[in-house]
């Protein structure tokens, strides 16, 4: 696989081609799909703005030395307002997140994140590294994220509702922790630690299917003043 190109045709296939998915071939290339046909340099990337079609590298094989690249490709488009990143049944541990999450760093312009990480080995650590980083996305107002099939428990409970309450500007989250280890348990502590001054408006969290606790969601309806819709999903 030739990592070092994978950055450049990255960048360079989102602004020029405008792909409607980044679907890996069924040839076995993989990332090095990415690679082919790519001549011209990269300066008009830093013009993006606005790209809606998802990244999409599901069932690569994908590592730390790939989340590196495209972290670095993604750094390359300072000026993005909307990202989706599909990276479904991978092998993405935490050390491969915290190197994928590197392009949070003075992310100014990004608004809408939807990060689907389905089925990787990601676990507590990894994900509370994920939450503590989201203050550098200083005006996120979206954040989607898939999370299922993931060795994610309860102890990372805390430091999730951490990361949102530095989410000044966050209106909309959504979770899916279905297929982890993350039960009623810690739901219940993430909404209490939340901050009441949040301006969250839309708010979904999806979990296995459990018993679900009484007067639960007009609880945290009350504390977060802003909640238009909540969405608990057990």
């Amino acid at each position: 696989m030739v990592l070092d190109k994978i950055s450049k045709d990255l960048a360079e296939f989102c602004y020029r081609n405008k792909l409607s998915r980044y679907q890996c071939p069924t040839n076995g290339n993989q990332l090095s799909y990415f690679t082919q046909n790519s001549q011209n340099k990269m300066e008009n990337a830093f013009q993006l703005t606005n790209y809606q079609n998802p990244i999409q590298f599901s069932s690569c094989n994908i590592n730390s030395d790939e989340c590196q690249q495209i972290s670095t490709a993604i750094s390359q488009c300072p000026k993005l307002k909307t990202l989706e990143l599909n990276l479904n049944f991978n092998k993405i541990c935490n050390l491969s997140l915290s190197l994928l999450i590197q392009f949070f760093r003075s992310r100014i312009y990004l608004k809408f994140l939807n990060l689907i990480l389905i089925k990787n080995q990601i676990s507590d650590s990894g994900i509370a590294y994920l939450f503590l980083q989201l203050k550098d996305i200083k005006n996120l107002k979206k954040l989607f994220l898939k999370l299922n099939g993931n060795e994610i428990t309860n102890n990372c409970a805390q430091v999730i509702s951490k990361g949102l309450n530095g989410c000044k500007n966050l209106q909309q989250f959504t979770m899916n922790l279905q297929c982890t280890k993350f039960c009623l348990k810690g739901l219940k502590e993430f909404s209490d630690r939340l901050n009441n001054g949040l301006i969250i408006n839309y708010l979904k969290i999806v979990l296995d299917q459990q018993e679900k606790p009484k007067n639960f969601k007009s609880d945290l309806m009350k504390k977060l003043r802003n909640l238009v819709k909540l969405d608990i999903d057990i």
